[in-house]
């Protein structure tokens, strides 16, 4: 996936970032390589996997849940 600058600003906005110029060109090859790699992941055949559940204890045992 060729990601450009205003697409890397656009991530940065939507997080309520503000990069500078460097750290544009400094993190557009790492976005890039992130996607990339989810790309290849979305590619993987899991018709043959579980799905996963949520490791929780119900909200009213759930021990990192503070009562105030």
């Amino acid at each position: 996936m060729a990601l450009k600058e205003e697409d890397v600003r656009y991530v940065a906005e939507l997080a309520h970032l503000e990069l500078t110029e460097e750290e544009v060109k400094k993190f557009l090859p790492q976005l890039d390589s992130i996607l990339e790699y989810m790309q290849k992941l979305n590619e993987l055949d899991t018709t043959q996997v579980e799905p996963m559940a949520q490791v929780a204890y119900p909200a009213s045992a759930n021990p990192s849940i503070r009562p105030d």
